[in-house]
C-alpha cells in the first residue's frame, strides 16, 4: 500500500507542474489470468506524447500482463509491478524516462526508444526486438537479458547485482557514452558490445568464445579477476585500459594502430591461445603481459620499469612502430619478438631481458639495449642498427646483413656471441667496447665459422675469440688493441691488417691458437711482447715483424709461395710446431728459432749479417734455389738439418755444438761456408752435392764428414777440420786449403789441388786416416803427419809437391811423389811403413833422421838419409847414407828369408846392425854363413857399421864384399846339437853336474848334522 500511496502522490506532482499533460494511472489487476491489450485498460482516449503512464496492481503479488501490440508515444511509463510486453507489431517511444520498479517487468519483441531507462525490477529484450535509450539505461537490480539490439546512451549497472546482466544469442549493445559496468555482466554466444563512444567501464565480465566486444572510443577493464574468453577488436582511435589485477585473454584482441591500450600499475594480463592486434599499449609499473600460445601484433608500446611482457608456449610479438622498452622481457624457449619500423626513430630496451634456449627476437630496425641482456636468438633485418649497451650475450649463432649495423657501446658495452655467426657489415669497437665470440651451440653444423665482413677497434677495445671458435674476417682491419685468443682459437684476416697485439691465454691440452692471412699484408708492431701462438698460416700474405717483438709459434709456420715473412733488426721469431713449410723466401734481419718439429724452408731463406738463426731440437729442411744467410747460423739440441737448396751461403759460418742434430747435404745441393765454423754433430753429403768452404775459413767438424761417391768437398783458402769418425768417398778439391784429421778418416776417391799453389796441405793430427782409393791423391801442398797419429796411403799414386812431415805413422802401399821436395822423419817415435809394390818418391831428399823405416817397398830419392831404425826388404832408388845414429835391424828367418837394403846409387854406412835370430833359422846355420844386409849395384859401399852387443849380434861378423858393393853379416858360431826338446846336449850335461854338486853337498852336510 505505501508504494501504491507514493505512487499516487507523483502522479499528484507530475500533474501540478504540466498543465498539459495527463498522468494516467492504470489498474491492470484484471490482466492477471491471459492478459489484455494495452488499449484495453484506457476507457476514453489512449495516452498522448505528453501523457505519463503508470501500471500498478492493487495488491504487489499480482503479476498482470500487458501486451502492446500497436504504435503508441507517451512521455514517461513507470512500471510499478505487473508486466508490460511490446509484441513484435507493437512500437513504444518514451521521449523522457522508463521505470521498471521492483516488481515491475518489461518485455520487448518489438521496436522500443526512450530517453532513459531505470530498472530496479526486470527488462527482457527478445530476438528480433530493439530498444534505443538516449541518456542512460541503468540497472540496479532485478533481472536484465538482452537477445536483440540495443542502442544506449549510456549503460550503468550497480554493484551488488545477484542476477548478473545477460546478453546472449545475437544480442548487440551499443553504448554511446560513458558507461559504468560496476558487476559482472554476462556476454554470452554470439552477442556483441559495441562502445561507439565515451568511457565504459567493465568490472567484471562473464563471456563465450563466440561472444565479442567492439571498441571504438575507450575501454577500462577494472576488477576483472578470471578469464576473458570473448573477442575483444579495438576499432581506430580507441583505447583500452586494464586495471583489473589478474585478467586472462582466451580469444584474439583486434587493434588497429591508432588505439591506445593502457595496463595500469600491478595488473596482469594472461592472454591464452589467441591473435591479439593491439595499437598503442601502454603499461604501467609492476604490471605483466603474459602471452601465452598467443600471436601479439602492437603498433608501439609504452612502458613503466618493473613492468613485464613474458611470452610462452610459442607465443609471438610483434611490433611496427618505434618506442622504449622500458619493461622486462621474459621470453620462453618457443617464443620470439619481432620489431620492424620504417621511421627515423630508436627502441630502446631499458629493462631486463631474459630469452630462454630456443626462444628468438628478431629486430628489423634501430634498437639500443641499455642493460645486460641474454638472448637465445636474435634475428636482425635489412633496417636494423642495434646497439649494446650493457654487456650482451646471444647464445646461438647470429646473423647480421650487409645494410644493417651494430654498435657495442664505447663506455660500457660489450657483446658475446655465438662461433658460426655471421655479421656481414662493418663493426667498429671504440672506448671499451668488447666483442666476445664464443664456441656455437649448434649441433647440427660441422665446420662452424663466424664470419666478419671488417671489424676495426679502438685502443682500448677487445675482440675475445674463446677456444674451439673459427673467426673469418673478410676484408681488410684495423686492431688498435691486443686481440684475445683462447685455448686453440682460430683467427683469419682477410686483406691488410694492423694488428696491435695478439694476448694468448692457453688452456691446459688444448693446442694453442692459429693466425691465419690471407692476401694480406700485416704489420706486428714495436714495443710489444707476444705470447706464444699455435699456428700463424700465410696466404698470399706478408707477415711484418718490427722491432722488439718476440713472436713465439708452438704449433705450426706455414707460408705459401706468394707470402713472405719479414723479421727485423731486434725483432725474434720461434717455430716449434711439428710440420711448418715456408714455402717463400724468408727475410730476416732478426732471431730466427727454429725450436722442434719439421719445418721446411721451400723459398729459402735471406738474412742479413745482423741476424742470428737457432735450431734447436728441430728437423729443418732448407729447400730453394738461393738461400743466403747472412748471420749466424747455430744448431742445438737433437734435430736434423736437411739441406737441398741449389745454392746455399753459409756467410756467417754454422755454429753447431751439438752431437745430436746432423746436417744433411742432399743431392743436387750446394753449400758454401765463408767463415768460421763449429760442427759437432755429423755431416753428410749425399749424391751429387756440393760443400763449399771459403776464404778465411776454418770448420771444425767434430762430429765428422761423410760424403757419397759423386759428392763434391771444395775448399778454397780454408782449413777443415776433421776430428771425428769421417768417410769420404765424394771428390776432394783443395785450393790454397788445409785438411787436419783428427779422428778416424776415410778417404776413398780422390783429392785434388791446384798445381801453382803449394800450400794445399793434409794434415794428420791425432787418429788414423785411410786414403784408400783407385784414383790419384794430388796434394799440392805438404802431407803432415804428428806424433801418434796413423796415415794409410792405398790410393794409385799420392802427390805432394811440398813433401811429406811424419812424427806419427805412416803406412804406404803404392806411389807416394813428394817430386823435388823432402819427405823428412825427426820424431823417435815415426814410422815409415812400405808395403810390397810402394814407393816413395822424394827427387831432392828423403830424411829419415829418427823414427823407422820398415817393410818391403821402395824409397826413390837421391839423397836418402836415414838415422832411424831400418828393418825390412827396402830397395832405394838413388843415394843411401846411413848416419851415426842409424840402426840396421836385421831379421833372419828360415829359408834364407831375412831383411835387407838394396840400393842403386851411391851408399855411406854408419851406425849399428842389430839382429833379431829366428829359432828356427837357427837350426840351419852354421858357421860362416853370409847374409848380404845392404847392396848397392852401381857403386862400392862407404863407411863402417858396428854390430851391436845383443846375444844375436854377437853371433854375426860385418863385412864389404870383396867388390865393396856388397854389405855381409857372416855367422862365425859352431853348429849347436839340439836335444828332442830344443835345448843343446851341452845344456843337458852342465844341468847334470849341477845336480851333481848339489847332490853331494846335501850328502857331506848331513853326515856333519850327525856328527855334532
Amino acid at each position: 500500500m505505501m508504494k501504491f500511496l507514493i505512487i499516487k502522490l507523483l502522479i499528484i506532482v507530475l500533474l501540478a507542474n504540466s498543465c498539459n499533460s495527463e498522468i494516467f494511472s492504470i489498474n491492470a489487476d484484471k490482466c492477471t489470468n491471459l492478459g489484455c491489450t494495452f488499449s484495453s485498460l484506457f476507457t476514453s482516449s489512449l495516452p498522448k506524447i505528453t501523457d505519463d503512464v503508470v501500471f500498478f496492481t492493487s495488491n504487489p503479488l499480482i503479476q498482470s500482463t500487458i501486451i502492446l501490440s500497436n504504435q503508441i508515444s507517451i512521455k514517461s511509463l513507470n512500471i510499478t509491478n505487473g508486466i508490460l510486453k511490446i509484441a513484435s507489431s507493437g512500437s513504444l517511444s518514451v521521449s523522457s524516462n522508463i521505470l521498471i520498479a521492483a516488481g515491475g517487468s518489461l518485455m520487448l519483441d518489438g521496436m522500443s526508444s526512450c530517453n532513459s531507462l531505470t530498472v530496479n525490477g526486470n527488462l527482457y529484450i527478445n530476438s528480433q526486438s530493439s530498444l534505443s535509450v538516449t541518456s542512460s539505461l541503468s540497472i540496479a537490480s532485478g533481472i536484465f537479458e538482452s537477445n536483440g539490439t540495443l542502442n544506449l546512451g549510456s549503460l550503468n549497472i550497480q554493484s551488488g547485482i545477484t542476477a548478473f546482466p545477460k546478453f546472449f544469442g545475437s544480442a548487440v549493445v551499443t553504448l554511446n557514452g560513458d558507461s559504468n559496468i560496476n558487476t559482472s555482466i554476462q556476454l554470452l554466444d554470439t552477442a556483441s558490445l559495441i562502445i561507439k563512444s565515451g568511457i565504459c567501464t567493465i568490472k567484471g565480465l562473464l563471456a563465450s568464445s563466440t561472444a565479442s566486444i567492439e571498441n571504438r572510443s575507450k575501454l577500462f577493464f577494472g576488477n576483472i579477476i578470471g578469464d576473458l574468453v570473448c573477442k575483444v577488436n579495438s576499432i581506430s582511435g580507441s583505447t583500452i585500459q586494464f586495471s583489473s589485477s589478474n585478467i586472462q585473454f582466451h580469444n584474439v584482441i583486434t587493434t588497429d594502430t591508432t588505439t591506445i591500450n593502457l595496463i595500469d600499475s600491478s595488473v596482469t594480463i594472461h592472454s591464452l591461445p589467441t591473435t591479439i592486434s593491439l595499437g598503442s599499449l601502454s603499461i604501467d609499473a609492476t604490471s605483466k603481459i603474459i602471452l601465452d600460445k598467443t600471436n601479439c601484433t602492437i603498433a608501439s608500446l609504452k612502458s613503466t620499469l618493473n613492468s613485464i611482457i613474458k611470452l610462452t608456449n610459442s607465443s609471438n610479438f610483434n611490433i611496427n612502430k618505434p618506442f622504449d622498452f622500458n619493461c622486462d622481457l621474459d621470453i620462453d624457449p618457443t617464443s620470439s619478438i619481432f620489431i620492424s619500423a620504417t621511421t627515423p626513430q630508436v627502441v630502446n630496451f631499458y629493462g631486463n631481458i631474459l630469452s630462454a634456449i630456443g626462444s628468438t627476437i628478431k629486430l628489423d630496425y634501430t634498437c639500443n639495449f641499455n642493460k645486460p641482456v641474454l638472448l637465445d636468438s636474435l634475428l636482425l633485418g635489412s633496417n636494423s642498427a642495434i646497439t649494446f649497451v650493457k654487456n650482451s650475450t646471444i647464445i646461438k649463432d647470429f646473423t647480421c646483413p650487409s645494410t644493417a649495423s651494430i654498435n657495442i657501446d664505447k663506455n660500457s658495452g660489450s657483446l658475446t656471441i655465438g662461433g658460426n655467426s655471421n655479421i656481414d657489415t662493418n663493426l667498429n669497437l671504440n672506448g671499451v667496447a668488447q666483442l666476445n665470440i664464443v664456441a656455437s651451440t649448434d649441433s647440427s653444423v660441422t665446420n662452424k665459422v663466424c664470419t666478419i665482413k671488417q671489424i676495426t677497434t679502438g685502443s682500448d677495445a677487445i675482440l675475445n675469440i674463446g677456444t674451439g671458435v673459427n673467426v673469418n674476417i673478410l676484408t681488410p682491419s684495423i686492431f688498435g688493441n691486443s686481440i684475445h685468443l683462447n685455448g686453440d682459437a682460430n683467427l683469419q684476416i682477410n686483406g691488410n691488417v694492423s694488428l696491435n697485439g695478439l694476448t694468448i691465454f692457453p688452456i691446459e691440452g688444448i693446442k694453442l691458437p692459429t693466425l691465419q692471412l690471407s692476401s694480406s699484408y700485416c704489420t706486428l708492431p714495436e714495443n710489444t711482447d707476444y705470447d706464444i701462438i699455435g699456428t700463424i698460416n700465410l696466404i698470399k700474405s706478408t707477415l711484418a715483424l718490427s722491432n722488439n717483438i718476440a713472436l713465439n709459434i708452438n704449433n705450426n709456420l706455414v707460408v705459401d709461395s706468394n707470402s713472405n715473412i719479414i723479421i727485423p733488426a731486434d725483432a725474434t721469431l720461434i717455430v716449434s710446431g711439428p710440420s711448418s713449410i715456408i714455402s717463400s723466401t724468408i727475410n730476416i734481419d732478426g732471431k730466427l728459432n727454429l725450436e722442434s718439429g719439421s719445418i721446411k724452408f721451400d723459398a729459402g731463406i735471406a738474412s742479413t749479417s745482423n741476424s742470428f738463426i737457432n735450431c734447436n731440437n728441430a728437423n729443418v729442411n732448407i729447400n730453394g734455389n738461393n738461400v743466403a744467410i747472412g748471420g749466424q747460423f747455430s744448431v742445438t739440441g737433437a734435430g736434423k738439418i736437411n739441406i737441398n737448396s741449389l745454392n746455399t751461403i753459409f756467410k756467417n759460418g754454422i755454429k753447431v755444438p751439438t752431437l745430436k742434430t746432423p746436417i744433411n747435404i742432399n743431392a743436387d745441393a750446394k753449400v758454401t761456408i765463408s767463415a768460421d765454423s763449429l760442427i759437432s754433430s755429423p755431416v753428410f753429403c749425399l749424391g751429387n752435392s756440393i760443400l763449399n768452404i771459403l776464404s778465411g775459413s776454418n770448420i771444425q767438424m767434430d762430429g765428422g764428414l761423410s760424403s757419397q761417391i759423386n759428392s763434391v768437398i771444395s775448399l778454397e783458402g780454408s782449413t777443415l777440420s776433421l776430428n771425428s769418425t769421417s768417410n769420404i768417398i765424394g771428390i776432394i778439391n783443395l785450393n790454397n786449403s788445409t785438411i787436419i784429421s783428427s779422428g778416424e778418416t776415410t778417404i776413398s776417391n780422390t783429392i785434388t789441388s791446384d798445381p801453382t799453389n803449394t800450400d794445399n796441405n793434409l794434415m794428420i793430427n791425432s787418429g788414423s786416416c785411410t786414403i784408400n782409393t783407385k784414383n790419384n791423391i794430388n796434394i799440392s801442398g805438404e802431407l803432415n803427419v804428428l806424433k801418434n797419429s796413423l796415415l794409410t796411403l792405398n790410393a794409385a799414386k799420392t802427390t805432394c809437391a811440398k813433401g811429406i812431415k811424419n812424427s806419427g805413422k805412416i803406412i804406404v802401399s803404392n806411389i807416394v811423389d813428394t817430386s823435388s821436395s823432402i819427405i823428412s822423419q825427426i820424431s823417435g817415435d815415426a814410422e815409415l811403413v812400405l808395403l810390397a809394390g810402394s814407393n816413395i818418391i822424394s827427387k831432392t831428399s828423403a830424411s829419415f833422421l829418427s823414427g823407422k823405416i820398415s817393410g818391403t817397398g821402395k824409397i826413390t830419392s837421391n839423397n836418402c838419409q836415414c838415422g832411424g831404425i831400418i828393418n825390412g826388404m827396402i830397395s832405394v832408388d838413388g843415394s843411401l847414407s846411413l848416419l851415426d845414429s842409424a840402426v840396421v835391424l836385421v831379421n833372419i828367418f828360415a829359408n834364407n828369408n831375412y831383411s835387407k837394403i838394396s840400393c842403386n846409387g851411391n851408399v855411406n854406412v854408419n851406425g849399428l846392425i842389430e839382429v833379431n835370430l829366428d829359432a828356427q833359422a837357427s837350426l840351419t846355420l852354421k858357421k860362416g854363413d853370409e847374409f848380404a844386409i845392404i847392396t848397392s849395384t852401381n857403386s862400392n859401399i862407404n863407411g863402417t857399421l858396428s854390430l851391436s852387443d845383443s846375444t844375436n849380434s854377437k853371433s854375426f861378423d860385418c863385412k864389404k864384399s870383396q867388390t865393396g858393393s856388397t854389405y855381409n853379416l857372416v855367422y862365425n858360431a859352431d853348429q849347436i846339437n839340439t836335444s828332442k826338446d830344443g835345448s843343446s846336449i851341452e845344456d843337458h850335461a852342465s844341468a847334470s853336474s849341477t845336480l851333481f854338486v848339489s847332490f853331494n853337498l846335501l850328502f857331506i852336510s848331513l853326515v856333519l848334522l850327525v856328527i855334532v
